[in-house]
Formats: C-alpha cells, sequence, structure tokens
C-alpha cells in the first residue's frame, strides 16, 4: 500500500511541473554534425547541397523535436545564441526559469548581422553557411525566432538579431557579395527582429512602445516550453533563384548589445529545398512487377504544395515493353489540376498469352529544370497454371449448378536423409 501511494504522488509531480512531461522540448546536441543536421534533417526536396560551414559553439545547435508544445514545429535544427540543451547552471531552450548561458564565442563575426544593430556589438555568434544548387525557381524553408529579450526589452537597444543572408546570379541585395536577408515579416520588406513582431513593452506606454505585427507574435504564457519569453508564429523564408546555379545562404544569429539574455531559432525538418514532382509506383508484388492479367500497378505524381494552376507533366517511355500493346496508363498524360498537390494514374498491363520474359518499363520524367529521371518497373507472363474447369455448360436463367474445377499442383519430390556415421550403443547402467 505504501509503495502505491509514492508511485501516485509522483505521478502528480510529474504531471503538474514544468508544464507536463508531453510539453517538453528535447534537444540533443553532440550528436549529429552540422553537415548531418544540414543534409539529413534541414534538407528537403529540390536542392542539392554542396558544402556546409559552421560557425559557433559546438553546444549552440542541435536537434530538437517539440512534443505537444506550441511552437508550431514538430522537430528540426536550433540555433542558440547559448546553449542548445540543459547542462549543468544552464537553461538550454527546453529548459525552465531563463536563458542566459553565454557561449564565450565571439572570435567570430559577421559584418552584415552586425549592421543591422549597428552602433551595438554582437557576440555569441551561432551561424551556418550553406552552399546549394535549386533545382527550381523559388527556394524555402520555414522558421520560428524565440528570444528571452522578450517582451521587457522591445524598444530598447538590448535586442539580438538574426538574418538569412542568401548570395547567387540574379540576387542584388545590399549585403554581402549583393546579398539579401529574407528574414521578413510576412506582406512587408521588414526584417525579422524583436523590434518589428511584439506586443509592445509592458512597462512602456503604448503610445511610446506601440506593438509591431503583434498578431504574428506569442507570449510565453507562465513559462512554457520552449524558454523564451516570447516567440513568432512559423513564418518562411523565400527567395527566387535561378534553377540550376550555384547560392550560398548564411543563417545568422547573434547576441546584441549585453550578451547575457539569448534568442533562438527553429528550423523546420525537412523544409529546406524547392518545389519538384515526386514519383512513386507501387505494385502488388515487392520487386516492382506487374505480372499480366492480375492486378494493375498505380503510380503517384506529387508536388509539395497545392499548385497555383495547372501542372502538366512530360512522359516518354523506354524499355523492352511496348506501350499501347503490352500496358496502358490510365490517364494517358499527367496533370496535377490547380489547387491540388498529387494525382495518381493506374498502370494496366494486357494478357497477350505470349511467352515473353520479363519485360521492363521506363518512365522519363522531367522533375525539374534541371534533370531528368527514370522510374522503371517490369511486366512478367502469368505463370499460374489455369484449372480445368470441364466441358461448357448451357444454363438456365435462376438455375443453380454446380462447377467443380481441377488445378493440378506438383509438390516436390519427399527429401531423405541418411546418416553414415558409425556409433556404438552401450547398456544403461545398473541401478538395482
Amino acid at each position: 500500500m505504501i509503495k502505491t501511494v509514492q508511485v501516485a504522488i509522483l505521478w502528480v509531480v510529474l504531471l503538474f511541473s514544468g508544464g507536463g512531461i508531453q510539453a517538453q522540448i528535447q534537444v540533443s546536441t553532440g550528436v549529429f554534425s552540422p553537415q548531418d543536421l544540414i543534409q539529413n534533417v534541414f534538407l528537403a526536396s529540390g536542392v542539392e547541397v554542396l558544402d556546409v560551414k559552421y560557425f559557433g559553439s559546438p553546444g549552440s545547435i542541435g536537434y530538437f523535436s517539440a512534443g505537444q508544445t506550441n511552437i508550431g514545429i514538430e522537430s528540426g535544427i536550433v540555433m542558440s545564441t547559448g546553449m542548445a540543451a540543459d547542462a549543468d547552471n544552464t537553461n538550454g531552450v527546453g529548459g525552465g526559469g531563463f536563458a542566459s548561458s553565454p557561449t564565450s564565442m565571439n572570435q567570430y563575426t559577421d559584418p552584415d548581422l552586425a549592421s543591422l544593430v549597428a552602433p551595438m556589438s554582437v557576440g555569441d555568434l551561432c551561424i551556418f553557411e550553406i552552399t546549394f544548387i535549386p533545382y527550381a525557381d523559388t527556394v524555402e524553408f520555414n522558421y520560428v525566432f524565440g528570444s528571452e529579450e522578450y517582451e521587457e526589452y522591445v524598444c530598447t537597444p538590448f535586442n539580438d538579431v538574426f538574418g538569412f543572408f542568401i548570395s547567387g546570379p540574379g540576387i542584388n541585395g545590399p549585403f554581402s557579395n549583393n546579398g539579401e536577408n529574407i528574414a521578413l515579416v510576412p506582406g512587408t520588406n521588414d526584417f525579422v527582429a524583436i523590434g518589428t513582431v511584439n506586443n509592445g513593452n509592458p512597462n512602456q506606454s503604448p503610445s511610446v512602445c506601440p506593438p509591431q505585427n503583434s498578431q504574428y507574435f506569442n507570449v510565453n504564457v507562465d513559462g512554457a516550453q520552449p524558454v523564451y519569453d516570447g516567440f513568432t508564429d512559423v513564418f518562411t523564408a523565400r527567395s527566387i533563384v535561378m534553377a540550376c546555379d550555384t547560392y550560398t545562404i548564411r543563417l545568422s544569429l547573434a547576441d546584441a548589445s549585453d550578451f547575457i539574455f539569448d534568442s533562438g531559432v527553429f528550423l523546420q525538418a525537412k523544409s529546406f529545398g524547392t518545389t519538384t514532382i515526386d514519383v512513386e509506383v507501387t505494385t502488388e508484388a515487392s520487386n516492382e512487377t506487374i505480372a499480366e492479367g492480375c492486378s494493375n500497378g498505380l503510380g503517384s505524381f506529387a508536388i509539395r504544395y497545392p499548385a497555383p494552376q495547372d501542372v502538366v507533366i512530360p512522359i516518354n517511355f523506354i524499355g523492352t515493353a511496348t506501350f499501347g500493346v503490352d500496358y496502358n496508363m490510365d490517364p494517358p498524360s499527367i496533370t496535377i489540376p490547380q489547387g491540388t498537390s498529387e494525382v495518381t494514374a493506374t498502370f494496366e498491363v494486357f494478357s497477350d498469352n505470349i511467352n515473353e520474359g520479363r519485360e521492363s518499363v521506363g518512365m522519363v520524367i522531367q522533375r525539374d529544370p534541371c534533370k531528368l529521371d527514370t522510374i522503371w518497373f517490369y511486366i512478367t507472363d502469368d505463370t499460374l497454371p489455369k484449372p480445368d474447369l470441364g466441358p461448357d455448360l448451357l444454363v438456365c436463367t435462376n438455375d443453380l449448378v454446380p462447377l467443380d474445377g481441377t488445378l493440378p499442383v506438383l509438390l516436390p519430390s519427399p527429401k531423405m536423409f541418411e546418416n553414415n556415421t558409425p556409433f556404438a550403443l552401450t547398456s544403461p547402467p545398473d541401478n538395482s
């Protein structure tokens, strides 16, 4: 009985402390390299990453899973001006209390980031630099910005700073290498910052410090997860690019002025990409094979987001099987309708009673402007034996006629085992 009471008390403590065990942000640092975080966590389809560099404390970045928290992103990469994970005497982004853990990583600099808060100095920098090739004309990703400086330091010089600076062909901005900052408040040209997305300052009059874009701001009530006192909605950073050319983007974050209170950026997993066509062919068999006269195959053609207009997908068929003779596709051409993101086609394989062996079908598809791709599946003859249903019968309406069919099944020969090893039998011991 005592054990039962102790267990019950333990569960009560867990449920009512720290917002409940289901509302925790879990952060892992040191498990993934910076390259792994970008290639295996952040990267989606339609982008080829050529190089990844990281400048900052190893403990300032990590993989996070958000559980039931309210930041709007389930998992991804977290960047912090302090420690990303909880440690002795410090709070990470999933900790309680407040986030204040200087990293002493002040040897790095970013002139573009510094220009946003000049003449204040910046420190505790955390920077990813990614060189990549986009496969379509628009590259984008999703993120959330949060800070411990909300709300008391709104309308003060103590505002941490971040930016996403992209440079490459066709981009002509005011930053290094003609780069642009694509961390923008939706529908504006304002850079996302504590001063541009907030609910004002509770310690100042609204006439002195009015709210800015407060519809996108979330006050972190009662210290719920994450640790920051406030954070933005999920925003999308987006840039027009030239498909198949090379670009560089810097994801930069820094403390400004005091280097005390921390800020962080949450990058959504599998969101850094462009719109390309994903194709998948499914068959009843596990080896991408369809038997003549049996079930059909299915082809799925999908894009990341609903199409703003009809997307026509040109397809060229190659292989040893002949389109229209050995197989067909319904519909005969593929279009993803406006407002949708996926369409399905059926591959019907004809039974021609000709022993042709295994035939191949290749769909050559222009997934994006940069490359063609070929998806293969195969056609085999129907090798199942046909049952003998007996002679034809004349059946009248409503008559019940039994049909007996026979199907010869070849059973394997019995297996024989012979052991030629000699062995001797001995009499059991006499226990009398």
